[in-house]
């Protein structure tokens, strides 16, 4: 019975896991569907001028992922250590 309900405890923090990353991803999407058309972009881009542009387009969607994740993180931990107090 005991193993059972281990077995159970790791079924549902398993799904618990998997549904916090289907909502990071979900609020990610226009990040990624940005950076995937400037993958796109940069696959059919032929002058200099535009591989540039591609390349600060890959750079601005990249910070915004980074800030993105670095402002989840920070609200994380404000939030742990304002219920420690």
């Amino acid at each position: 019975l005991e193993s059972a309900v281990l077995l159970l405890q790791r079924i549902i923090r398993g799904r618990a896991y998997q549904n916090q990353m289907f909502e990071g991803k979900e609020k990610r999407l226009d990040l990624i569907n940005e950076l995937r058309a400037a993958e796109r972009y940069s696959q059919t881009a032929t002058t200099v001028e535009e591989k540039k542009y591609v390349d600060q387009l890959r750079e601005k969607a990249f910070d915004g992922v980074l800030e993105s994740i670095q402002g989840g993180i920070i609200s994380e931990t404000l939030d742990q250590l304002s219920k420690e107090l």
